[in-house]
């Protein structure tokens, strides 16, 4: 979601939308520009979200995006879900850093290194685990630029195409 803030005290409005279960990332840019990034569960609590970040960022005209391109949430697509004692021990290691070096988990585990890179690769190909980081790009030396890309609905354009192009060019450069 993003759109121009009337809010007067900036501080104050990201405590609030900090406040807010659903909002993991506020952004402002110039101009009172505000980006808000969120996760829902179901389309159900959309409304409200809107309605929250409308009214507390006093935002009139507020553009709100959906990521049609998240991951399945059906179970089916997972195959074998079954965990095995030793892959809890593993990804409680990583809970709190996705950047752990395999013998770091694997003497943190108890377990040889070969073992970790075993059941690691078997979560990662069945697609049960994805390692990310928390980053907050407002503590960062980082220069980031946010664009736009608005597609007219009536072109044919394959999304998915468009954004494996995007990251053929730029790699982990872009997020999406």
């Amino acid at each position: 979601m993003f759109g121009i803030s009337k809010a007067k005290n900036r501080d104050e409005l990201l405590e609030k939308l900090g406040e807010k279960e659903y909002i993991y990332n506020a952004t402002y840019a110039s101009g009172n520009l505000i980006y808000i990034h969120a996760i829902i569960r179901n389309l159900n609590e959309l409304d409200s979200l809107v309605s929250f970040v409308r009214k507390e960022g006093e935002i009139n005209e507020l553009t709100v995006g959906l990521d049609s391109n998240s991951p399945s949430s059906g179970l089916e697509d997972f195959g074998d879900i079954s965990f095995s004692e030793l892959d809890f021990l593993i990804i409680n290691a990583l809970k709190n850093n996705s950047r752990k070096t395999v013998s770091d988990i694997a003497y943190e585990v108890g377990i040889s290194t070969k073992t970790v890179t075993r059941h690691l690769n078997r979560l990662i190909e069945r697609k049960l685990i994805e390692f990310s980081i928390d980053w907050y790009p407002d503590k960062s030396a980082i220069v980031m630029s946010i664009i736009n890309l608005q597609l007219n609905p009536s072109a044919n354009i394959d999304k998915l195409k468009l954004i494996e192009e995007f990251r053929a060019k730029f790699g982990n450069k872009v997020l999406f």
